[in-house]
């Protein structure tokens, strides 16, 4: 749940932050293309497998390109454009470390929130996605590649939507909690920590979960079962986080008009599949990252899972952080407990003899 808010937020806020929101990744955008278009130009020397690119002589491509199309572009921009044929990888850490890391950053400190990388979480691996697709030198299994991009746009609208019913339609109205909460721990300092804390951080997660997007897109080896299996997989992860995500809004709401009554709040979700899991929402996530990963393996780059590696034992740390939370309200933390002794931590799974709590 996220971290502090108005609840009188002005429409004119959320209109103008979600045109921020729009405008932001524009020179992403703007560089890729011309990125894509001019790798058109590169004499065929500067074209390679990307898994394993050789050594070339960038000065010697730039100079022909520019030669090429009359040196309309500087012969730096050529050496650029030469080095990202074969590095795609690289392309996305450069233009996420210019378009997020540092212009997010900027924005948060003017606007005194980092909310913007909230909703581009969900923004950001189908943008990745459509890079390696378009990537000059990418080489996929269309059937794979199709089905891919089915799967994680699917993903990307219900993660949205989730989002955007949880802030109530408002862009911008409130940043993540965690981030609330470091704000006030480290005080004057938050705001050069918050670059690496939240923005270099939200780099290597995303940029490291989307390795197997590259993978995708960087090999032609045919469909197999294991392809579907993933399919499945993925969509169970979405479904599930989507059931969950759902039961949580209307526990929250509900308690919202309890609370509105003058009526006391319901202290603990326990019931739908809250029963069997006391995080659902986490468990689809990870089964849907992990489902990603298997299409890498199964690209012959077994390599791609070292991100979902690392988003699974952040998301241990971040289950910790929430139940530590959740313990800490004196009247919830005897149910709580009980909660904890009956419920599988992640993966849905039969409660225990205790039953529902009252």
């Amino acid at each position: 749940m996220a971290g502090h808010g108005d609840m009188h937020y002005p429409l004119h806020k959320s209109v103008a932050n979600f045109v921020l929101s729009v405008l932001v990744v524009l020179p992403s955008l703007l560089i890729a293309r011309k990125f894509i278009a001019d790798a058109k130009h590169l004499p065929p020397s500067a074209f390679s497998s990307p898994a394993s690119p050789p050594d070339i002589d960038l000065t010697a491509v730039a100079a022909a390109a520019a030669d090429a199309t009359g040196g309309g572009n500087p012969e730096w921009w050529w050496r650029v454009v030469a080095w990202g044929v074969r590095r795609p990888i690289g392309c996305v850490c450069a233009l996420f470390a210019l378009n997020v890391d540092v212009l997010f950053w900027v924005i948060s400190l003017l606007q005194r929130s980092t909310w913007l990388i909230d909703p581009y979480w969900t923004f950001i691996p189908p943008l990745i996605l459509e890079f390696y697709s378009a990537h000059p030198a990418a080489s996929t299994c269309a059937p794979r590649a199709r089905l891919v991009r089915v799967v994680l746009l699917l993903w990307s609208a219900r993660l949205t939507h989730s989002y955007l019913r949880r802030e109530q339609w408002r862009w911008g109205w409130r940043e993540d909690w965690r981030f609330s909460d470091m704000r006030r721990q480290y005080g004057r300092h938050w705001w050069w920590l918050s670059f690496p804390l939240v923005y270099v951080f939200q780099h290597v997660l995303l940029v490291g979960l989307t390795l197997p997007l590259y993978a995708v897109h960087a090999s032609a080896s045919p469909l197999s079962p294991l392809d579907l299996l993933a399919a499945s997989l993925a969509l169970t992860g979405i479904v599930t986080a989507a059931v969950a995500d759902t039961q949580l809004h209307a526990f929250m709401t509900n308690n919202d008009r309890l609370r509105a009554a003058g009526k006391p709040s319901v202290l603990l979700l326990d019931s739908g599949i809250w029963r069997y899991s006391r995080h659902p929402n986490y468990f689809g996530e990870q089964l849907f990252w992990w489902a990603l990963a298997l299409w890498g393996w199964n690209a012959g780059m077994g390599w791609t899972v070292v991100g979902t590696v690392v988003n699974s034992l952040c998301m241990v740390a971040v289950t910790v952080l929430v139940e530590k939370r959740m313990r800490g309200k004196e009247e919830r933390r005897e149910m709580f407990e009980a909660y904890c002794r009956r419920t599988s931590m992640w993966v849905p799974w039969f409660a225990g003899k205790q039953g529902k709590v009252e």
